[in-house]
């Protein structure tokens, strides 16, 4: 699996000032509890300089897909 990050960059390249994504990363239970600290220094170096928000939806849904891993859910939007 590609880094968040690497995931990142082409849509946040393309995406309008107002433009909003939904989007899945695969966290372990241990990274699911630290919250969405990785995620948005990802989504941060996939920006650069423009600024974002980032909306933590959590584990979607919310039962595991592998043990102690989860499919957890952002809402991203530019700036």
């Amino acid at each position: 699996m590609q880094p968040l990050a690497a995931n990142m960059r082409p849509p946040a390249a393309v995406l309008r000032s107002g433009g909003m994504l939904h989007c899945y990363n695969m966290e372990t239970q241990q990274d699911f509890l630290k919250g969405p600290g990785e995620a948005e220094t990802a989504i941060m170096e996939a920006c650069g300089k423009r600024g974002f928000e980032l909306k933590w939806r959590g584990k979607v849904p919310h039962k595991s897909i592998a043990r102690s891993t989860f499919r957890v859910g952002y809402d991203f939007r530019l700036e």
